[in-house]
C-alpha cells in the first residue's frame, strides 16, 4: 500500500478532501505489530505539518482528525511531538514501524524517525505500564465478574481504580496519590488528601471512579464467545506492551513489529495459552520491567530544549 493507492481509493476521499499537508502515514494496530488475523482491519496513523497561515494567523488549529470509516487518525505535527515527549505508546509505535509498513514518508518524517531516540525517556516506564495495567484490569475484571468471591471482586475493582490513576486518566489537578485505597471487611475504603481542588475536578474524579464500579458490575447478556476473543486480544496486548517497554528501557530501541515474539503473541490471541500462565508471565515481565527501569540509560525526561529547537527548525524548513 502506498499514497497513490489511498488517493485512488474512494473510501479515503475524506482524508484528502481536508487538503492537509500530510507528512507521514503508516500502518498501525495489529498489522503493524504483526499480530493480525484475516479479519483484522487496516489501521492508518500519521501526522500532518501545520501551514504557516494556521501557525501564525487566527485560524483555529485542529490537532487531530479521525476518520472512523477507515480506522484512520492523523495528528498535527505539534500534537504528535507533544505525545512523543510524553512517551505515549501509540505515538512511540508510529516512529518504530517497519519501513515496509510506511505508506508515505516525507523529509520531515524521516528527520523525526532518525531522531527517535531523542524522544525516549524513563517516562515510557509509566506510560507503557499504565496502558498494560489497563489491559490487565480489563482481563481480570471480565474473569472476576463470573467466578470470583466478593473480596476478590472488591480487590479487582480497587486495582482497576488505582490503575486509572497510574494511567493518568484522572482529571487534571488530581495527583496519583490524592486517593489511597484499602480493603477492610470485604469492602473498599478510601483516604483522601486534597487541597484547593476545583469542584468540577472533584466531581469528574468521582464520576470516573463511579463508572469503573458500574462497568465492573454489569452482568448483562454477554456474547461469551465474542467476549473470549476480546479477552484474548487484551491479554496479547498486555504482554506486547511489557515486551516493548522492556526493550525500550534496556536497548533504547523501538520495534513495533514483534517478529521474535510473534508465535507467543499469536498463541495468546488464539486462546492457546491458559489465563493462569498469562498472569504468571505478566508478573515475570512486570518484575523485569522494574529492573529495566532501574538500570536504564534513558534520561528522566527528554531534552526539551533540543526538541523545541528541532520543532522550530522543522517548521521553518518545511512549513508552507
Amino acid at each position: 500500500m502506498n499514497l497513490n493507492d489511498l488517493k485512488n481509493d474512494k473510501n479515503y476521499n475524506d482524508l484528502f478532501d481536508k487538503n492537509l499537508n500530510i507528512s507521514y502515514l503508516t500502518l498501525g494496530g495489529s498489522k503493524a505489530y504483526g499480530t493480525n488475523t484475516p479479519q483484522s482491519d487496516t489501521d492508518i496513523r500519521g501526522f500532518f505539518l501545520e501551514r504557516k497561515q494556521d501557525l501564525f494567523g487566527l485560524n483555529e488549529l485542529k490537532e487531530e482528525y479521525v476518520f472512523p470509516s477507515t480506522d484512520t487518525v492523523i495528528y498535527s505535527f505539534g500534537k504528535f511531538i507533544k505525545l512523543l515527549i510524553a512517551c505515549n505508546p501509540n505515538m512511540i509505535e508510529l516512529i518504530g514501524t517497519r519501513d515496509s509498513d510506511i505508506i508515505y514518508e516525507s523529509d520531515l518524517s524521516q528527520e523525526v524517525r532518525s531522531n527517535a531516540s531523542r524522544f525516549l525517556s524513563k517516562k515510557c516506564f509509566y506510560s507503557f505500564a499504565g496502558y498494560a495495567t489497563a489491559q490487565l484490569r480489563r482481563l481480570e475484571n471480565a474473569l472476576a465478574r463470573d467466578s470470583y468471591t466478593k473480596i476478590e471482586k472488591e480487590r479487582h475493582i480497587m486495582k482497576s481504580i488505582e490503575g486509572q490513576f497510574l494511567a493518568e486518566r484522572m482529571p487534571k489537578g488530581i495527583r496519583h496519590d490524592s486517593f489511597q485505597f484499602s480493603l477492610h471487611d470485604d469492602e473498599i475504603h478510601v483516604s483522601v488528601n486534597l487541597n484547593d481542588v476545583p469542584l468540577k475536578t472533584l466531581l469528574n474524579t468521582q464520576s470516573a471512579i463511579s463508572n469503573t464500579i458500574k462497568n465492573f458490575g454489569k452482568l448483562n447478556h454477554r456474547n461469551h464467545k465474542k467476549d473470549e476473543l476480546h479477552l484474548n486480544k487484551h491479554a496479547m496486548h498486555l504482554i506486547r506492551l511489557y515486551l516493548m517497554a522492556i526493550e525500550i528501557l534496556e536497548k533504547q530501541e523501538i520495534h513495533t513489529y514483534r517478529d521474535k515474539d510473534h508465535d507467543l503473541l499469536m498463541s495468546i490471541r488464539n486462546g492457546e495459552v491458559p489465563y493462569s500462565d498469562i498472569f504468571k508471565l505478566q508478573q515475570e515481565l512486570e518484575t523485569k520491567l522494574h529492573k529495566a527501569y532501574q538500570n536504564t540509560k534513558l534520561p528522566e525526561k527528554p531534552d526539551l530544549n533540543w526538541i523545541n529547537n528541532f520543532v522550530y527548525e522543522m517548521r521553518n524548513k518545511y512549513a508552507e
